[in-house]
């Protein structure tokens, strides 16, 4: 498994969160399992070429592969799983703040 993070995908969409009756709307369609966003691209139909998005791919996680897991080793993933997305975050900072200097 690698740890991805997207920076900039927030500007490809619009939420129901600007207008309170919007808001309740969108909330409406979730019980529906329906997404409360509008995706709007360019003339409202072609996808945006106007957004920088920046796709950062961390280092490779090898997990065991386990017969039968007991809730301690799935809890122990779950924590190895958090460390290493932290530490692709600090990886992320630190070389973000080396391309600005």
């Amino acid at each position: 498994m690698h740890p991805v993070y997207n920076f900039g995908e927030n500007r490809l969409y619009f939420t129901f969160k600007k207008w309170k009756i919007m808001e309740k709307i969108g909330l409406f369609l979730n019980r529906f399992k329906l997404p409360g966003i509008i995706f709007v691209g360019k003339y409202f139909v072609f996808p945006r070429d106007d957004v920088d998005i920046c796709t950062v791919i961390g280092k490779g996680i090898q997990f065991p592969k386990l017969k039968s897991p007991v809730k301690m080793i799935l809890i122990n993933t779950i924590r190895f799983i958090l460390i290493s997305l932290r530490n692709c975050s600090v990886d992320i900072k630190m070389n973000l703040e080396r391309l600005r200097n």
